[in-house]
């Protein structure tokens, strides 16, 4: 017959031979697999987006638009270089209006200034 000690030796040697390598392995695989996804999101979630994805109504797409300044010049250069002079006084004059200028250039010259 079994006494006491010898169950509850068998029980804590099952446990140290079969369940504890198994837990082991199985928490660090999970762990892993966690560590992981969380990589794989955190590059997910700062990636840029394509640029043909881009439209005016994203919030992402102020990253890509260029400065006021270099837009006019581009624009002056194709429709009239006479004006790149005097693009830092629209520039001045349209102080934080500058998308109201750009319509105007639009009505103006009949092409829209570019992003």
């Amino acid at each position: 017959c079994l006494d006491l000690l010898d169950v509850t030796m068998s029980v804590f040697t099952m446990y140290f031979l079969v369940f504890y390598p198994l837990f082991t392995l199985f928490y660090f695989f999970f762990f892993l697999r966690l560590t992981l996804y969380s990589i794989f999101f955190f590059f997910l979630m700062i990636r840029r987006p394509p640029r043909s994805t881009l439209s005016s109504s994203s919030a992402a797409s102020d990253v890509y638009k260029r400065q006021p300044k270099e837009r006019l010049v581009s624009f002056f250069e194709e429709h009239n270089p006479d004006n790149i002079s005097k693009i830092d006084k629209l520039l001045a004059s349209y102080k934080g209006k500058e998308e109201d200028l750009f319509k105007k250039l639009k009505q103006k010259y009949g092409s829209a200034v570019p992003v």
